[in-house]
């Protein structure tokens, strides 16, 4: 019984909430997403936490996303508060890329205080922010 509490407990310190933003009918809009990032960094459970697919609830809300579904995240880096992400060739398939970007920036400027986005796609820089 106490070691099923010990590990109740351990796995719960590996679940985070990360805020993410999302289109809604109204506009942008943040909600909350449950991760569990194991060993990757914030910036990298953060993305993560984005790309995945909408829940049910999300849906239900009103809520879409613009970054296709399957954008798989392949590097990041934050430099003098940039964040430099490069993403799977999936995103070019996004609906609207500009505003994709707008949920992947402000996501990232909420939960990391970043100031701008360059985002790379097969070695080409498709968007700053």
């Amino acid at each position: 019984e106490h070691y099923s509490f010990w590990r109740n407990s351990e796995l719960n310190k590996e679940i985070k909430a990360v805020t993410v933003v999302l289109e809604s009918f109204n506009g942008l809009m943040k909600t909350e997403r449950i991760i569990h990032p194991g060993l990757r960094d914030q910036l990298h459970y953060t993305i993560e936490a984005l790309l995945m697919p909408l829940s049910v609830e999300e849906k239900e809300a009103g809520l879409v996303s613009n970054i296709e579904e399957g954008v798989s995240l392949i590097g990041a880096t934050v430099s003098d508060k940039i964040a430099f992400v490069t993403l799977s060739s999936e995103f070019l398939s996004s609906a609207d890329i500009s505003q994709a970007a707008d949920e992947i920036n402000k996501t990232l400027a909420i939960n990391l205080g970043t100031e701008g986005l360059v985002i790379i796609v097969d070695d080409n820089v498709l968007t700053r922010k």
